[in-house]
């Protein structure tokens, strides 16, 4: 199969074009998220090189050899910078440009200029590593455990396989130069428009990671409490239900805590003092708890831990643990040491007696009498059910 070597440009430039457009809408949309534009702005700035690259023949090698592709490979930069910025880095300047740097630098060495076969080798070369950085960088923040990322990273790598293949492609297949409107065998359309399909796939997923990330983000604003940043009434529920309906659940400890004094707290120091005291008993029992123990605020001044798997004396041992840290950290008022207790209450049960909802009143029972005993006291009690 033959195809006319400016046919196999129009093709790539028709591919770019909606990218670009739908790149630069998805940031229009969403403009706390730079890396849309950058993106765009690797499409916008490839369509350029590849309309020029397709001009071969009609206008000066400098402009189709020289400029064209190192428009192509500074596009390709941009793709690393708005990689970076998803990750929120920034990219130095020099780095931008030093693709399209190298490419110029090696269009200056006669023996490299003179062949196609070593020009598509050091093109590809320089376009696989960038590629291959762009696979890291979305590597490099895999924390947030969007799933999007890792298809990123998939797809940058095989553009990165595709550039390299076209070193070896080009080192066992010798080129001679193409002309404008001669044919041109299918390896060489292949060579064009494959990593072009490919950065099309790069596209999608760059759109579909930005809208992942900000569906992330709703989830997690309507989940987290705002002042102690710690899950509110309703996550903290909805957790602690799915933890004790697990198979491999087999007992569960209810602590319900509720800070002493707390309205005289507000009257006395203010209302700042008391978010302050809530923020530092949230991090004080975090702190304390096991990583796979669900802990949140549900509501005032009460905060609410499960740990599943755990008999009475470890739920104990957690509380007054929780208790006792949180008795003797200095807490600063405008004027004073603010002197800020917790009581506790446990509630207890086995694989027979695994509701939340019981085991909540439960835990009001003992917190009641941990109140009525003095406050600053832990107080257990086993579920009715258990």
């Amino acid at each position: 199969m033959q195809l006319d070597y400016a046919t196999i440009y129009v093709m790539a430039v028709t591919f770019c074009v909606p990218l670009a457009i739908v790149l630069f809408v998805a940031w229009r949309g969403n403009r706390a998220e730079p890396a849309l534009a950058w993106w765009s702005g690797t499409f916008a700035v490839t369509i350029v090189g590849l309309s020029l690259l397709g001009l071969r023949g009609l206008i000066p090698d400098l402009i189709t050899i020289d400029f064209a592709n190192a428009l192509v490979l500074l596009g390709a930069a941009f793709g690393l910078v708005g990689a970076r910025a998803f990750n929120g880095r920034t990219t130095p300047i020099l780095l931008i440009f030093l693709p399209p740097g190298l490419w110029a630098f090696a269009c200056r060495i006669p023996e490299f200029y003179d062949s196609m076969s070593w020009r598509v080798a050091g093109y590809s070369l320089i376009h696989s590593a960038v590629a291959a950085a762009i696979a890291i960088e979305f590597w490099r923040g895999r924390a947030d455990r969007l799933k999007s990322r890792y298809m990123l990273v998939g797809a940058c790598l095989l553009l990165s396989a595709f550039y390299a293949s076209r070193i070896v492609f080009a080192y066992l297949m010798p080129m001679g130069e193409p002309r404008q409107y001669s044919d041109t065998s299918i390896w060489f359309a292949l060579t064009i428009l494959g990593p072009t399909i490919v950065g099309a796939m790069i596209a999608i997923l760059v759109v579909t990671i930005a809208k992942e990330r900000v569906e992330a983000e709703q989830r997690y604003l309507a989940e987290i409490d705002p002042l102690t940043l710690v899950p509110n009434r309703g996550a903290t529920l909805t957790r602690a239900r799915a933890s004790i309906a697990a198979p491999k659940c087999r007992s569960a400890a209810v602590l319900l805590f509720d800070l002493d004094h707390f309205k005289q707290i507000n009257d006395r120091y203010g209302h700042p003092a008391g978010d302050e005291v809530l923020r530092t008993f949230a991090m004080v029992a975090a702190g304390q708890l096991r990583e796979e123990d669900i802990f949140g605020r549900i509501g005032g001044e009460e905060f609410l831990a499960l740990l599943t798997n755990a008999d009475q004396d470890g739920a104990i041992a957690a509380a007054e643990r929780i208790r006792a840290a949180f008795s003797v950290i200095r807490i600063e008022g405008s004027s004073a040491r603010i002197p800020a207790t917790v009581s506790i209450g446990i509630a207890v049960a086995d694989e027979t007696g695994l509701d939340i909802d019981l085991l909540l009143g439960t835990a009001d029972k003992a917190l009641y009498r941990a109140k009525e005993s003095g406050r600053n006291q832990v107080h257990a009690v086993r579920s009715a059910a258990a």
